[in-house]
């Protein structure tokens, strides 16, 4: 009888002129490099981030949040500068990189007093499993 594989812990590392912004840390594309959000890796996953990041770069998911409730609330606005900011960085990547503990042990870093347990995670990530490039347009005008 074969033991299932067990399957790999990830993250979506963002890179801008080769330097980490951060990961993504929501299903709202918001970017932290403190606080990622950990996911499990399949090639089903990764598609569906991509297809966000489209999303995100022709701020779909602020104008879907405005045209629902008719005007720009504080949730409309901060996904807006989410958006915002990707869109800022011209040419990135996106990387998704291993991540080296499962989302239980992650979980228990995540209190007051365990910063050094979480960063020394976030220093030794494991490898870069795929890397996907985006290109953005400034706007000229």
């Amino acid at each position: 009888m074969e033991t299932p594989e067990k399957k790999k812990n990830c993250i979506f590392g963002y890179f801008n002129k080769g330097e980490y912004q951060g990961a993504r840390c929501d299903s709202f594309g918001h970017v932290s490099k403190e606080f990622p959000k950990i996911y499990t890796y399949s090639p089903e996953q990764v598609a569906i981030i991509k297809d966000n990041v489209m999303n995100e770069l022709s701020h779909s998911g602020s104008a879907f949040l405005n045209m629902l409730f008719g005007e720009e609330d504080e949730l409309t606005a901060e996904l807006k500068h989410s958006e915002d900011v990707k869109r800022e960085w011209g040419d990135f990547e996106i990387r998704v990189i291993e991540f080296p503990i499962s989302r239980e042990e992650w979980v228990e870093m995540c209190v007051p007093g365990e910063e050094y347990k979480r960063n020394a995670v976030l220093d030794n990530l494991g490898e870069v499993l795929e890397t996907h490039k985006f290109m953005t347009i400034k706007d000229e005008n």
